[in-house]
């Protein structure tokens, strides 16, 4: 097992929002031409924006999702604002003279009034989607939902061919059809070597046979010198090396090219709070974009695995659960671990990273996984106890444990079951299930 490593002291990160400004962690993205990878003074303000509409006003999360324009730049752009938290470190400098109070009415010992706080004091957080997609605006606009009973049937037939074909997500071929793709391409590769050589052979015959005897013709074949093999087919020859899930998609998928910006550590190095490097049961553990690091409140964190051959929660089964258990028990649950001694076993509590970090233990948080998913890359959801966080309602959120559960119980628990889950109806795969005859009555 690679060693594991937790990042930074035990206290929370500093605010800092995502320098990629193309990238959205609760979305999958394009990496098309990241404007803040080129100007970093891109969208330092919202000076240029220019409201369409709204696509959303949540009251409940106190959050307003708004599609904009902005002057001198093509496409639009999806922006997020949402109240945060209040931060009990900074509650006395709120209830201070520096806010104002007017007063709306008052009724013996009541009184209604609005607070005007410092505008240091009063911070949101913005989420910014650009240049943002139909996909984009179509997921945060509000729209009626409808219940999806995916049973192991409509998976095939429906589900899965979305998830193979999706603009969301990657296509991820059977190991079967990646070790025959494998398979023919090494067959080609020595066709191509065979008549590279054949090729060889009639050369050195045509030009040695009027001044070279039958038997030195039959030396020059048995010692014909070898084809040099250009770039493309060494990389052919060499391609079936590598693991499976290590290569399980040869060309990058630019919708999850943020997720593989993290893995390979070219964007948010500074934000990873604990990563494990094994190549089969790894994962980085960062801040999701909802959570500031500023409060214990609202802790966020997911957990992205390293494996880039799992989708989602339908393709597990006992061959994922040391992985399974690995981001558990890493990520949230101490583990006891005992130590042989003279005098008998000794045991010390090895904290896992949530708890060695923020100092929140396993049961004060919700550590579970959704189906289905925003993006088509298996990751972990680790949010506390005292946050409401979106997607933790029936029909979205399983927990880990559970699924862990489940899996010793039924090794292909999740291809047998019925998976029930909400779906909007503008959603793409909505429009699937309905060309399917799924909402037909």
């Amino acid at each position: 097992m690679a060693e594991a490593t937790a990042k930074g002291a035990c206290s929370p990160p500093t605010k800092k929002q995502r320098t990629d400004d193309c990238s959205d962690a609760v979305d999958s993205t394009t990496d098309q031409g990241c404007v803040g990878d080129r100007d970093p003074h891109f969208l330092t303000s919202f000076k240029d924006f220019e409201v369409v509409r709204i696509l959303n006003n949540d009251e409940e999360h106190k959050s307003v999702v708004v599609e904009c324009q902005i002057k001198g730049k093509e496409g639009v752009a999806v922006a997020q604002l949402q109240k945060l938290p209040f931060n009990a470190q900074k509650l006395g400098d709120i209830l201070s003279s520096g806010t104002t109070l007017k007063t709306l009415f008052q009724n013996d010992i009541y009184y209604n009034k609005t607070a005007l706080v410092p505008p240091d004091l009063n911070e949101m957080k913005a989420t910014i989607i650009y240049p943002a997609e139909e996909k984009h605006i179509l997921r945060y606009e509000k729209q009626p939902s409808s219940f999806i009973q995916e049973t192991p049937q409509l998976y095939r037939e429906v589900t899965k061919r979305f998830i193979e074909t999706s603009s969301l997500g990657k296509e991820v071929p059977h190991r079967r059809k990646r070790k025959r793709k494998r398979k023919i391409k090494h067959m080609m590769m020595k066709v191509l070597v065979s008549l590279e050589r054949t090729l060889d052979i009639h050369k050195c015959f045509t030009h040695n046979h009027q001044h070279e005897t039958e038997e030195n013709n039959k030396t020059n074949s048995m010692v014909s010198p070898q084809p040099q093999m250009n770039e493309d087919n060494r990389q052919m020859q060499n391609s079936h090396i590598l693991p499976d899930h290590q290569r399980a998609e040869e060309k990058s998928n630019t919708q999850l090219q943020w997720i593989y910006n993290i893995l390979d550590h070219k964007k948010e190095v500074d934000r990873i709070v604990f990563e494990d490097p094994d190549p089969d049961t790894g994962f980085i553990l960062l801040p999701d974009l909802k959570w500031t690091g500023e409060q214990m409140e609202d802790l966020y964190l997911q957990a992205i695995v390293r494996r880039r051959d799992i989708t989602c929660l339908r393709e597990l089964d006992a061959s994922h659960l040391p992985l399974l258990k690995n981001l558990l028990e890493k990520g949230s649950v101490s583990v006891w671990t005992g130590l042989a001694r003279l005098t008998g076993p000794v045991y010390i509590a090895r904290k896992a990273a949530i708890k060695e970090k923020y100092g929140i233990p396993a049961h004060k948080l919700r550590v579970y996984l959704h189906y289905q998913p925003s993006f088509y890359h298996l990751h972990v959801h680790f949010s506390a106890l005292s946050f409401e966080a979106p997607g933790t309602w029936a029909g979205k959120a399983h927990l880990l444990s559970s699924v862990i559960s489940n899996i010793e119980t039924c090794s292909d628990h999740y291809q047998k079951v019925t998976l029930p889950y909400t779906l909007k109806d503008n959603a793409p795969l909505s429009a699937m299930f309905k060309a399917h005859g799924y909402f037909s009555e």
